[in-house]
């Protein structure tokens, strides 16, 4: 039997798309595991296994020219520095360095000034009573520990 379906379409400016982006992204996994838009010209990869292969083969698969088309497309140079934008191995020497200070234990030190952080940019401006404010205050209190 032969599919009367249109071939799947994935527009990365299409609000529709991206309010529920998981039909699409399915038949394209389904249909079009490597996927051509003609009218932005550019391919995407769908598969988790066809992904990973990818992000190996950095040679051919680079980085450094970004992952946002607007940026692909205009040709920019990248600053160096710019991490994301790197291949291996000054990728690999930044992110090495990067994990030790983003450290899951390093992180977790620095939530409670966070959430203090957080809390009194919501409550700057905000019309509250003076009872609000005060159970506030005790939970900036409670979260600095």
């Amino acid at each position: 039997m032969v599919s009367t379906a249109p071939a799947p379409y994935y527009d990365p400016y299409d609000f529709d798309i991206d309010a529920d982006p998981y039909p699409v992204w399915k038949r394209l996994r389904d249909e079009a595991p490597l996927y051509y838009n003609e009218k932005y010209e550019f391919y995407a990869v769908s598969r988790y296994d066809d992904v990973e292969r990818c992000l190996v083969e950095w040679q051919t698969y680079s980085s450094a020219k970004g992952s946002v088309l607007e940026i692909i497309k205009a040709q920019m140079e990248m600053p160096p520095g710019l991490f994301i934008f790197e291949d291996p191995p000054v990728h690999t020497m930044h992110r090495r360095l990067l994990s030790r200070v983003f450290s899951p234990r390093r992180v977790a030190e620095l939530e409670p000034e966070r959430r203090r952080e957080e809390i009194a940019r919501m409550l700057a401006g905000a019309e509250i009573t003076a009872e609000a404010r005060a159970a506030a205050e005790r939970l900036i209190r409670a979260a600095a520990g």
